[in-house]
């Protein structure tokens, strides 16, 4: 077969692939910020990964023609491997792109890189007759061994372990991307499923890139949420959860940061951020799903509370000074509790005008000399 026949009937098996292929290079090549650095790194790999696999499967498929290869070959055996490896492969770097902790990804690699090798029995006897995996005989026919599943067995464990690792740690804080993670996982495990019943063919690659276009632009719309900055939730969505979650917030906390004007003045803006960014840091560990922080303005952030008593608040509240306190910078806080008929905004207000209080007093204890010439 000529490369050109090859590239007509690659093309034509793997349109969609292609086509998904195109919108993610698109997607990235201009919007730079898609993404962090290491998501980027995972989706692009992840792309030349469903490449490869399209390949290899396309050539497992035009050489497993016995009409025109009536013989085993070997590149239908090299073609076979790759689909096999690759595929389990691109499940993993999936999931792993939704994992909290991607520290012990190296660990979920072995038993895949013990497959790789089992599997390596594709190439190296290709023409086995009774395989310990898959072979093909002298007449280039299939042929499926006792292990001949392992590469199934392998996804599904790993499909249904990470999605169940995701949920576990997302929690409550993170019910939507959970969502979208698990509806990604039930399709794939459908492609799988249906590649597996040999129902339909070529299906489970272009379902991964699915779910991966799905996971980034999920992701983009996060990061319009949320300040370049600091990290935290914006203020657009702190007016949304406002007024979306009026019934369960029981207490709003007020945060400015003390001195940001000196400090741009003196050091200029570079570290200005640098403080704004030490202050986020702070408030990031405290933020979960019954406190959830923002940054609502220049030096302002608001923290909204659920299912909580005072003493819980003013221990948040404290604790987020003292934390403040070790990077080096200062914040003044107040909160205000609802009480019944109060709106969240009334809340706000009043956690706002506490704040101010506090501000007050921090500069009368620093003096107006130690505020002109704070560094």
């Amino acid at each position: 077969m000529s490369p050109v026949d090859f590239m007509y009937f690659y093309v034509k098996d793997f349109f969609i692939l292609l086509f998904l292929e195109l919108v993610m290079l698109v997607l990235f090549t201009t919007n730079p910020r898609i993404g962090s650095r290491r998501d980027r790194i995972h989706v692009l790999s992840l792309m030349a990964i469903c490449l490869a696999l399209s390949v290899a499967r396309e050539v497992d498929t035009i050489f497993s023609d016995v009409s025109l290869y009536p013989y085993t070959n070997m590149p239908r055996a090299i073609g076979t491997y790759l689909t096999y490896v690759l595929g389990v492969a691109s499940l993993l770097l999936f999931f792993e792109l939704a994992l909290p902790d991607t520290r012990k990804v190296l660990l979920l690699a072995i038993p895949l890189a013990l497959m790789a090798i089992l599997y390596l029995t594709i190439i190296i006897f290709p023409t086995a007759e009774n395989p310990l995996v898959v072979g093909f005989g002298t007449d280039n026919v299939f042929r499926r061994g006792p292990l001949g599943f392992t590469s199934h067995t392998l996804s599904v464990i790993y499909t249904l372990g990470l999605m169940g690792v995701i949920i576990r740690s997302a929690g409550s804080a993170r019910r939507v991307d959970t969502l979208v993670i698990v509806s990604c996982g039930i399709g794939v495990m459908y492609a799988l499923a249906i590649e597996t019943l040999d129902i339909a063919t070529n299906v489970l690659y272009p379902t991964i890139l699915i779910s991966t276009v799905v996971w980034v632009l999920y992701s983009f719309m996060k990061t319009a949420r949320h300040d370049t900055l600091t990290k935290l939730m914006n203020r657009l969505t702190f007016l949304d959860d406002e007024m979306r979650e009026n019934g369960s917030v029981c207490a709003v906390i007020s945060i400015d940061m003390n001195g940001l004007k000196q400090i741009n003045d003196a050091k200029g803006h570079i570290a200005g951020d640098d403080g704004l960014r030490a202050i986020g840091s702070v408030l990031e560990r405290f933020s979960n799903a019954d406190c959830r922080m923002y940054r609502t303005g220049g030096d302002e952030f608001t923290a909204l509370c659920r299912k909580m008593d005072e003493g819980a608040v003013r221990r948040i509240c404290d604790g987020v000074r003292d934390g403040v306190m070790q990077k080096g910078y200062s914040v003044s806080i107040g909160y205000a509790m609802r009480t019944p008929g109060m709106s969240v905004e009334d809340a706000y207000k009043a956690a706002d005008a506490a704040m101010y209080e506090s501000k007050r007093a921090y500069y009368q204890r620093e003096g107006n000399d130690r505020r002109k010439h704070r560094a």
